[in-house]
């Protein structure tokens, strides 16, 4: 049990394997209230989520922190779409909002890419138009070098 609640998830399935099916119900709501109480969830808890198919949980995980809609977009996207591309929008937001020089915007065009490849095609058009009329004076200001994204 340390090892696992420590972030080790190798051993998190050694320990689910040590209990019966039926016993494990009782077991594991302790294991997933000890990691919420903690201030920083390990990469381990998000893990146990998705293992456990708790995606409910793993989406309330993901709103916290948009930027984590990278790492768990693909589960969640089947059951909750609109969620998952809100998540993005949020994070490609914030991440335009922190971009201050080429490398961030090229990394706020691969965000939207890949809200497009989620099927995001509707959001995405949305946040780029917000984002040209938010920003309008960095492509006035370098036109010879703007391209469309």
């Amino acid at each position: 049990m340390e090892f696992t609640l420590d972030g080790d998830f190798a051993y998190y399935r050694k320990l689910k394997s040590t209990y019966t099916e039926q016993a494990w119900p009782s077991i594991y709501p302790g294991i997933i209230q000890t990691l919420e109480r903690r201030q920083y969830h390990s990469r381990i808890y998000p893990d146990i989520l998705i293992d456990e198919h708790e995606l409910s949980k793993l989406l309330s995980y993901v709103k916290a922190g948009p930027a984590r809609i990278i790492a768990y977009h693909r589960p969640l996207l089947p059951d909750f779409r609109e969620d998952v591309y809100a998540a993005w929008v949020q994070h490609i937001r914030d991440s335009a909002q922190r971009a201050s020089d080429r490398r961030g915007y090229q990394g706020v065009c691969s965000l939207i890419r890949s809200l497009i490849e989620d099927g995001g095609t509707v959001q995405a058009a949305r946040i780029i138009s917000q984002l040209l009329a938010m920003y309008s004076s960095l492509c006035i200001r370098g036109s010879r070098h703007s391209r469309k994204i």
